[in-house]
C-alpha cells in the first residue's frame, strides 16, 4: 500500500506494480490536479545539483526512466533548456561531472555574456553550463504516471484521507475515513502530511513541514536556461511554460500546517527573489 499520490507516491506504486506486487494507492484529495507539493507546471532537472556520487548515479538512471515514461505516454515531459550553475563549491560540482562523463563546460564572463546575454551572475567565478539541463512538465508527469500506474494494475483510491497507520495484522493497519485496511507493507509518501501518519513518535517529531515562497515573473522569448546559485539561500530560477519564469530559494521556510491555505505570503521573500 502507498499513501500519497504525488510524484513520489505515483512512481513508487507504479514501480511496485510493475515488479509484480498488488498495490493500493490512497490519496486524500483528487490525484489531479495535485493538492500537495507536486503541484505546478515546472521543476528543474539537472545532474550534479548535489556533487555526490550516489545522487549522480540515481540521476543518470532516472534519465533513462524519464525517456521510458515519455515513450510510454507519448507526451513530452522534459524540455531541454540547459542549466547554468555558479557560486560556492562549484569546483566540487565540476569534479563530479567529470567523474561521470556528464557533458558540461565552464564559461568565462565574456563567453557567458555572448551566449546567454540575459544571465549576469554576481561575482567573477566560473559558471558551469550543462546542456542536458531541462525543465520537467510536472503536471504532465503526474498524468503520465497515474495512467501508467493504472495500466500496471494499481488500485487508486482518491478522496480518502488516511487518519492513522499502525503495526498489526499481516504487517500494518491503515485507518482511513472509510474504514480499516490491512497491508503487508506501507509506503508513506504523503509529503508535508507524513508527520501525522508516521507511527513512530521519535521519527514523526523530526519531520517538520515548512512553507516556501515561489515567485513567478513574465518572460518573452525562447525558454532560458535554468539558473542555480550555490550558497545560502541557494536561489534558483527556471522557465515556466505557464507563467514565464519561476524563482525561489532552495531552503526551508517557517514551519507550516499543510492544510492551512490562508497563510500570508512573505513579501520580503518575494522582494528578495525579485532582486
Amino acid at each position: 500500500m502507498v499513501i500519497g499520490a504525488g510524484v513520489v507516491g505515483l512512481a513508487t506504486a507504479r514501480a511496485l506494480a510493475r515488479a509484480g506486487a498488488a498495490v493500493t494507492l490512497i490519496e486524500a484529495a483528487d490525484v489531479l490536479p495535485a493538492a500537495g507539493s507536486s503541484r505546478g507546471d515546472a521543476r528543474i532537472r539537472v545532474l550534479a545539483a548535489y556533487p555526490d556520487d550516489e545522487y549522480l548515479e540515481l540521476g543518470l538512471r532516472a534519465a533513462e526512466r524519464w525517456r521510458e515514461l515519455e515513450r510510454e505516454s507519448g507526451a513530452a515531459l522534459l524540455r531541454a533548456t540547459g542549466a547554468l550553475s555558479y557560486g560556492e563549491g562549484i569546483g566540487e560540482l565540476t569534479a563530479a561531472l567529470r567523474r561521470f562523463d556528464v557533458p558540461h563546460e565552464e564559461l568565462g564572463a565574456g563567453e557567458l555574456a555572448r551566449r546567454f546575454p540575459a544571465v549576469a551572475p554576481p561575482g567573477s567565478g566560473p559558471v558551469v553550463h550543462q546542456p542536458d539541463g531541462a525543465v520537467i512538465a510536472a503536471d504532465r508527469v503526474l498524468e503520465a504516471l497515474l495512467a501508467s500506474a493504472r495500466r500496471a494494475g494499481v488500485e487508486v483510491r482518491e478522496r480518502e484521507r488516511v487518519v492513522a497507520v499502525e503495526e498489526g495484522g499481516a504487517g500494518a493497519v491503515v485507518e482511513t475515513e472509510r474504514g480499516r485496511l490491512e497491508a503487508d507493507r506501507v509506503a508513506i509518501a504523503a509529503g508535508p502530511w507524513a508527520p501525522a501518519l508516521v507511527p513512530w513518535p521519535d521519527l514523526a517529531a523530526r519531520l517538520r513541514p515548512s512553507r516556501q515562497v515561489v515567485s513567478y515573473f513574465g518572460w518573452d522569448g525562447p525558454p532560458p536556461p535554468a539558473v542555480i546559485e550555490y550558497g545560502q539561500p541557494d536561489p534558483y530560477a527556471a522557465w515556466s511554460p505557464v507563467h514565464g519564469l519561476k524563482a525561489a530559494d532552495h531552503q526551508p521556510g517557517p514551519d507550516a500546517d499543510p492544510d492551512d491555505r490562508r497563510a500570508e505570503v512573505d513579501r520580503a521573500r518575494v522582494e528578495a527573489t525579485a532582486a
